[in-house]
């Protein structure tokens, strides 16, 4: 025990211990100072704000900032020019290491196309899950006095008549009529054979009736301008006492023939 005592207090214990604590810090030293090396210690570089710049100009100022840059998205917005960036990570601001990569977002050049969906004679419920499907969305919803209660009547954009399948920017509005059930009111349905549909339109719509089912004759092709068309048959009768509301059926025709052979059946009766 003597022996360890005076060894534990001799001087070559005592070298030998300052030369391993030396050895230690030296380490621990070198070890801190490769870490700082490493990791580029107190070298971070702010990200710069690139919102609403093109990829061009976004090169230039990423490569000026020893950065790098990766498109991962596109969407179409109004918020920003087309073909400029929506959103970058990291946000501006933020302090990176050099030659860390920025996400970016861009904001696609063309708006994409969706095909207006089949919408008349559906329930309003029913539409606008269509339309939610399709990439579209509802405008103004307008109830008319109709037979049909909460069924689609017309779809609509601008005020004009949408045929299904029309191809439009995505997210673009649809506008619906829909109707709300017969009115209590009476209205005598009026004559309309021989008139030309247009002008028909326009004399059931006048005193609150509604536009039912058009059935085409043979003479009417797909190319053919409708508002040239004649009606030559109509459901309800002339002089009936229908509700407000109540929806008209024309039969159409070219021929006028066919116009004149139908009054005269019905002038024989």
């Amino acid at each position: 025990m003597k022996t360890f005592f005076r060894f534990i207090f001799s001087k070559l214990f005592l070298k030998q211990l300052i030369l391993a604590i030396v050895i230690a810090l030296t380490l621990f030293g070198a070890t801190v100072l490769g870490i700082r090396i490493f990791t580029r210690h107190g070298q971070a570089i702010q990200v710069p704000d690139i919102k609403g710049y093109n990829e061009a100009q976004v090169g230039r100022i990423i490569s000026d900032n020893d950065l790098r840059f990766e498109i991962i998205d596109s969407i179409f917005t109004q918020e920003v020019l087309p073909g400029t960036v929506f959103d970058q990570i990291p946000a501006a601001g933020s302090f990176v290491k050099k030659n860390r990569k920025i996400f970016l977002i861009m904001n696609a050049k063309h708006n994409e196309r969706v095909a207006v969906p089949s919408l008349k004679n559906v329930s309003l419920r029913q539409a606008q899950v269509l339309i939610s499907q399709s990439g579209l969305k509802i405008g103004k919803v307008a109830y008319i006095t109709s037979e049909y209660k909460d069924l689609v009547l017309k779809q609509m954009m601008s005020d004009s008549i949408i045929p299904p399948g029309t191809m439009v920017p995505k997210w673009s509005e649809i506008d619906l009529q829909v109707g709300r059930g017969l009115s209590s009111r009476k209205t005598d349905v009026p004559y309309l054979r021989g008139l030309y549909w247009i002008d028909a339109k326009e004399k059931i719509l006048s005193i609150n009736l509604n536009e039912g089912s058009i059935i085409k004759d043979e003479t009417i092709s797909d190319d053919s301008p409708i508002d040239s068309a004649i009606v030559w048959k109509q459901y309800p009768q002339p002089n009936v006492h229908a509700n407000v509301g109540k929806s008209v059926d024309m039969w159409l025709t070219m021929d006028t023939a066919i116009v004149y052979a139908a009054d005269s059946t019905l002038r024989s009766r």
